[in-house]
Parts: C-alpha cells; structure tokens; sequence
C-alpha cells in the first residue's frame, strides 16, 4: 500500500526524467498543503473554474441544440404542407360521382 501523496510525487519525478506528462496515466491530483496560500491550490482552482466553463458551454450548446429541434418540430407540424386541414386528400371512390349528381 502507498498513500496518494508520496504515489504522485514519485511518478512526477518518474515521469519528468522520461520528459512525459504524469497526468497521462494518472487522474488530475492537487496536492494542497498550505491551504488557499499554496500555489497548488491556485492550479487547482484554475483547473475547476475551467472544467466548469466547459461543462457550461456543453450544457448550453445541448440546450441550444433542442430548442432548435423544438422550433423545427413545432414549425414542422404548423407548415400548411403538413397541416390536416390543408392536406389535399383523395376523394374516396364513389363519392366523385354522386357529389356531380346533387350539384
């Protein structure tokens, strides 16, 4: 067993000789130790705000997308192509013929 802190300390020493990201095989980690004065936590707090903003923008750019689909299916069932009363429906057979002879 390790604890997280020494875990990550180790792997950004590992992975800054190999010059990689050690955020590509592990989760995003903080490591506060100083509270709101501890520059950690002011990364921390730039990475959330942005995280935030992008779930925002996901948010508002899928509400977007189904008020557009709304208005195109409330636009859709108003058109006159596809209203009921609009329609130009076959006469039924039969009915041509007798509709002529009471006129």
């Amino acid at each position: 067993m390790a604890n997280k802190k020494a875990l990550l300390l180790n792997m950004k020493n590992y992975c800054d000789a190999l010059n990689e990201d050690v955020f590509a095989g592990l989760p995003v980690t903080f490591h506060i130790k100083n509270g709101l004065e501890d520059p950690e936590f002011t990364r921390f707090k730039a990475y959330y705000d942005k995280a935030e903003e992008e779930i925002k923008a996901r948010k508002a750019l899928k509400l977007k997308k189904r008020q557009e689909k709304l208005a195109a299916d409330a636009e859709a069932s108003q058109s006159p192509e596809t209203s009921p009363e609009k329609t130009d429906r076959p006469k039924e057979a039969g009915l041509e013929g007798s509709e002529q002879q009471q006129k």
